[in-house]
């Protein structure tokens, strides 16, 4: 693990986003989430001025000690907050920067999770938790179309998402284990290749949905931490 940089040493946030035009996606994406982290864990929460759409930053900046992570729960309040000033005026200072850093940080975002779903490179049992994790991040714009068949709709699918991920192998559930060993070994293969199936299904059908509103109803913060996770654990453009 390399040193941690001094604040001297770190940066600006102009520096960030010229220097990120000429990578593509997925080292953009690392090139650009480490320093809005530090952003976050500086002058965070980031939140929206009263009766207004404009993004400011705490009132008093945290510790500029570099070594701790912001937390799950601070990079959400920030990234909500720059996704409901998204596409409004700002005002020119240091937050209408970390606003656009930020932005630049979702779209560059969309661009390796379409990368990541086209190729095909996540595995079934990581792009079916991947789902699941972003299901709760969605706000619809839009309910679900009337169907006589209720088990497509979106809160139908993410339950069929994530009891059938619930039956797949796991070395860390002794009991589950424990059922499929009490089974023959050509009916632990037919379970698993039609678990396998049902996550590819519901989980693309859910994708369907997100992409059908361009991203749009999924907060910023579940999509950049679903990413994180995958390319971690693909270990793509990981240093």
């Amino acid at each position: 693990m390399p040193p941690a940089t001094t604040s001297e040493e770190t940066p600006s946030t102009g520096e960030i986003l010229a220097t990120s035009s000429w990578l593509t996606p997925i080292p953009k994406f690392w090139h650009l989430l480490p320093h809005a982290k530090t952003l976050i864990r500086h002058y965070g929460p980031h939140t929206i001025f009263a009766d207004t759409t404009v993004l400011v930053r705490a009132n008093t900046p945290r510790s500029t000690k570099l070594e701790k992570l912001p937390s799950a729960k601070l990079l959400a309040r920030s990234f909500a907050a720059a996704q409901d000033a998204h596409g409004s005026a700002q005002p020119d200072g240091p937050a209408k920067e970390d606003l656009e850093l930020f932005t630049l940080l979702w779209r560059t975002t969309i661009e390796v999770v379409d990368q990541i779903l086209e190729d095909g490179i996540a595995d079934g049992e990581a792009f079916g938790w991947g789902v699941y994790g972003l299901s709760f991040g969605y706000i619809p714009s839009f309910p679900s179309p009337p169907s006589a068949d209720n088990s497509t709709s979106f809160d139908a699918l993410r339950q069929r998402l994530h009891t059938t991920l619930l039956t797949l192998p796991n070395v860390n559930n002794p009991q589950r284990e424990r059922e499929r060993s009490s089974i023959s070994p050509a009916e632990r293969v037919g379970r698993l290749v039609k678990a396998r199936n049902e996550v590819h299904l519901c989980g693309t059908l859910l994708v369907q949905r997100f992409r059908e509103e361009e991203w749009a109803s999924v907060r910023w913060g579940h999509l950049i931490a679903v990413v994180e996770r995958w390319l971690g654990n693909l270990e793509l453009g990981v240093g």
